[in-house]
């Protein structure tokens, strides 16, 4: 069985246009289009985000502290690179 509980949601004029402040704690989505979506300020621990096309996603100015890809630590793989040559 499965339940769903309401989303909550509010409006407002933002920084991008109309803002959607959307609480979508416990969701899920399959199957979802979001193209040119933005997060700004979001807490997302604790998401999960499997078989999705990721390209051209950029993160900047977030805390990447125990973000995993396919089990490695983001943290790792940074330090890695910024210790190589490049």
């Amino acid at each position: 069985m499965t339940t769903h509980r309401p989303l909550t949601t509010r409006s407002s004029a933002g920084r991008y246009g109309t803002t959607v402040h959307l609480d979508v704690s416990g969701a899920m989505f399959d199957d979802a289009a979001a193209e040119d979506l933005q997060f700004d300020g979001e807490r997302l621990g604790g998401a999960r985000f499997a078989r999705c096309d990721l390209r051209g996603v950029e993160i900047v100015s977030s805390d990447v502290r125990g973000m995993r890809i396919d089990g490695v630590l983001v943290t790792d793989l940074l330090a890695a690179f910024f210790r190589s040559d490049r």
